[in-house]
Protein backbone atom coordinates (compact mmCIF):
# COMPACT_ATOMS: atom_id res chain seq x y z
CA UNK A 1 0.00 0.00 0.00
CA UNK A 2 1.10 3.67 -0.85
CA UNK A 3 1.50 5.31 2.27
CA UNK A 4 1.96 9.18 3.29
CA UNK A 5 3.98 10.44 6.19
CA UNK A 6 2.80 13.15 8.06
CA UNK A 7 5.77 13.58 9.97
CA UNK A 8 8.39 16.12 9.04
CA UNK A 9 11.22 15.40 6.61
CA UNK A 10 14.85 14.74 7.35
CA UNK A 11 16.83 17.74 5.28
CA UNK A 12 17.08 15.20 2.85
CA UNK A 13 13.51 15.62 2.10
CA UNK A 14 12.88 11.71 3.37
CA UNK A 15 11.18 10.35 6.45
CA UNK A 16 12.59 6.60 7.31
CA UNK A 17 10.10 4.11 8.80
CA UNK A 18 11.28 0.96 10.11
CA UNK A 19 9.48 -2.10 10.80
CA UNK A 20 11.42 -5.49 11.57
CA UNK A 21 14.37 -6.23 9.30
CA UNK A 22 12.88 -3.33 6.96
CA UNK A 23 12.94 0.20 6.48
CA UNK A 24 11.55 2.14 4.20
CA UNK A 25 12.12 5.45 2.66
CA UNK A 26 9.10 7.89 2.46
CA UNK A 27 10.20 10.10 -0.89
CA UNK A 28 9.22 14.19 -1.65
CA UNK A 29 6.07 13.75 -3.88
CA UNK A 30 5.55 17.50 -4.02
CA UNK A 31 3.57 19.84 -1.94
CA UNK A 32 5.55 19.18 1.02
CA UNK A 33 4.29 15.31 1.26
CA UNK A 34 6.37 11.95 0.93
CA UNK A 35 5.47 8.57 0.11
CA UNK A 36 6.44 5.17 0.28
CA UNK A 37 5.05 1.36 -0.77
CA UNK A 38 4.88 -0.58 2.14
CA UNK A 39 4.17 -4.06 0.95
CA UNK A 40 4.30 -5.65 4.57
CA UNK A 41 0.79 -5.40 6.05
CA UNK A 42 1.75 -5.52 9.40
CA UNK A 43 4.10 -2.61 9.08
CA UNK A 44 1.09 -1.19 7.23
CA UNK A 45 -0.71 -1.70 10.06
CA UNK A 46 2.00 -0.11 12.78
CA UNK A 47 2.67 2.73 10.61
CA UNK A 48 -1.46 3.83 10.23
CA UNK A 49 -1.88 2.97 14.03
CA UNK A 50 1.18 5.07 14.92
CA UNK A 51 -1.18 8.35 13.37
CA UNK A 52 2.09 9.44 11.76
CA UNK A 53 0.99 7.91 7.87
CA UNK A 54 -1.97 7.24 6.24
CA UNK A 55 -2.99 6.22 2.97
CA UNK A 56 -1.66 8.53 -0.49
CA UNK A 57 -4.82 7.30 -2.25
CA UNK A 58 -8.82 6.97 -1.83
CA UNK A 59 -8.78 3.91 -3.13
CA UNK A 60 -6.77 2.22 0.17
CA UNK A 61 -8.83 4.28 2.79
CA UNK A 62 -11.10 1.24 3.27
CA UNK A 63 -8.58 -1.59 3.22
CA UNK A 64 -6.76 0.79 5.73
CA UNK A 65 -9.43 0.85 7.82
CA UNK A 66 -9.79 -2.80 7.26
CA UNK A 67 -6.54 -3.24 8.94
CA UNK A 68 -6.85 -1.03 11.18
CA UNK A 69 -10.04 -2.36 12.57
CA UNK A 70 -7.94 -6.19 13.00
CA UNK A 71 -5.64 -4.78 15.14
CA UNK A 72 -5.79 -6.74 18.30
CA UNK A 73 -7.05 -4.91 21.67
CA UNK A 74 -4.46 -5.98 24.82
CA UNK A 75 -6.24 -8.16 27.12
CA UNK A 76 -7.31 -6.22 30.15
CA UNK A 77 -5.71 -7.17 33.40
CA UNK A 78 -7.40 -9.31 35.74
CA UNK A 79 -9.01 -7.77 38.35
CA UNK A 80 -7.30 -8.79 41.78
CA UNK A 81 -9.38 -10.37 44.29
CA UNK A 82 -9.82 -8.94 47.73
CA UNK A 83 -11.38 -10.79 51.02
CA UNK A 84 -14.36 -9.53 52.07
CA UNK A 85 -14.23 -9.25 55.84
CA UNK A 86 -17.59 -11.01 57.73
CA UNK A 87 -19.63 -7.91 59.36
CA UNK A 88 -18.50 -7.71 63.18
CA UNK A 89 -15.66 -9.92 62.85
CA UNK A 90 -12.21 -8.08 64.66
CA UNK A 91 -9.24 -7.76 62.49
CA UNK A 92 -6.44 -8.75 64.96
Amino acid sequence: MKLMSSLVPRKDGTVLFAFGAATYKFLPAGQGQTVADVDDPEAVRHALATGNFYPASEEDEDAAEALLSNTASPEPEPKKQTRKRAVGSSAE
